[in-house]
């Protein structure tokens, strides 16, 4: 019992720099690619720092970089191993530009732990932090929209999705293979297999395969492990779910965009008119996090954000219906924008849409945002 609640612990350590990627940009698009709504008062992108796709470091104050690089030198081994899938390095050099800081550099390094302690979901805890501040708010400039620009930039991403007469979309259908990908990278199983110990409601709650309760010799779930200086791809995969573990791309890398990765890994193994969940674990991006804490769990709308490990084992997942406030403003934070993209990627427009987006805490070092989108057709659509 000691070794498996264990395991369950330090399996939650993993996912901790899920949203690490979405703290910089250099477009509003939010993966990398086409700029995202346009701000009608100002010809620039709607939100010039919307790129889910940045090394977290990159965003800190000096005084926590040079914290976190001290911790480097103390703590990490001076060659950390490289993770699975490794490239031959000719690929290496094709695949990124003289220079680059590498991913793992500031951040993986920082905690490297050995494979006897972290069995599961190895990982760096290097990235646990508080969020920065509240989201933007309603404001006079915005006096329709509840949640400020957050909500107007969502309701555009809305729109996107299910209007395919909307002319104002430059988001295309992706068209990365598998070719692309393993021209430039070589793909391999991530260390771990089930799915994390946060999502254990959500399996029984779904009907997914139930692996805690019932092990399987051979797990059902697939895993990808991508470890590149440029970019990291790390999740876990159904015929009808995905599960984002820790996802990094430096922005203006050469790599692909993320939803394009996450898609063509997904279509490699499933039917992608079969994907109904998309699952984000522990989520620490400070705009995302921000929001969640601030905005939706408070006294206008009757929530309050857990504090503590029993409040975390009280709370029940909320549910933010399509087409509200709060449904439409979650869409417009940094990691709905990654999903977004994935939809709009992977079906034709006006055929499928994001029905729901859930959100609930876990517990590691603090309450940690959990967050699952709900895919559905759209009716009518063929």
């Amino acid at each position: 019992m000691s070794q498996r609640l264990s395991e369950m612990v330090t399996s939650g350590i993993r996912a901790l720099s899920i949203s690490s990627f979405c703290d910089s940009q250099s477009d509003s698009s939010g993966d990398g690619g086409s700029p995202g709504p346009q701000d009608p008062a100002n010809p620039t992108p709607a939100s010039t720092a919307a790129q889910p796709d940045a090394v977290e470091l990159a965003t800190r104050p000096a005084t926590e970089q040079g914290s976190a690089q001290t911790q480097s030198q103390t703590q990490a081994p001076a060659n950390p191993p490289k993770p699975t899938a490794a490239q031959p390095a000719t690929q290496q050099g094709a695949a990124r530009k003289e220079g680059r800081p590498s991913v793992g550099s500031s951040r993986r390094a920082s905690f490297q732990t050995s494979a006897s302690q972290l069995s599961r979901y190895e990982s760096a805890a290097s990235h646990i932090e508080q969020p920065e501040g509240k989201s933007q708010a309603g404001s006079a400039t915005l006096p329709n929209y509840k949640y400020g620009k957050l909500q107007r930039d969502g309701e555009q991403w809305r729109k996107w999705i299910e209007d395919p007469n909307d002319t104002s979309c430059t988001i295309p259908s992706s068209q990365l293979t598998m070719d692309d990908l393993q021209a430039l990278y070589t793909p391999g199983e991530a260390n771990y297999d089930n799915v994390p110990p946060a999502l254990l409601d959500q399996v029984v709650e779904l009907g997914l395969p139930d692996e805690f309760s019932n092990p399987a010799e051979q797990s059902v779930y697939r895993t990808w492990l991508i470890d590149e200086d440029e970019m990291k791809w790390d999740g876990v995969m159904w015929d009808n779910m995905i599960v984002l573990v820790d996802i990094e791309r430096i922005p203006d890398s050469d790599a692909p965009p993320m939803s394009e990765i996450t898609l063509v890994l997904f279509k490699h193994l499933f039917d992608v008119d079969d994907l109904r969940h998309i699952f984000v674990y522990t989520v620490i991006n400070p705009e995302t996090v921000g929001f969640i804490q601030t905005q939706l769990y408070n006294e206008d709308n009757g929530l309050t954000w857990a504090v503590s490990q029993s409040d975390v084992d009280l709370e029940d997942p909320e549910t933010w219906a399509h087409g509200t406030p709060e449904y439409d403003a979650l869409l417009g934070t940094r990691i709905e924008k990654l999903i977004s993209y994935i939809v709009l990627g992977g079906f034709e427009r006006g055929t499928f849409r994001i029905a729901q987006v859930d959100t609930w805490p876990s517990w590691f070092l603090g309450a940690r945002a959990n967050m699952r989108f709900d895919i559905e057709p759209v009716s009518g659509s063929s």
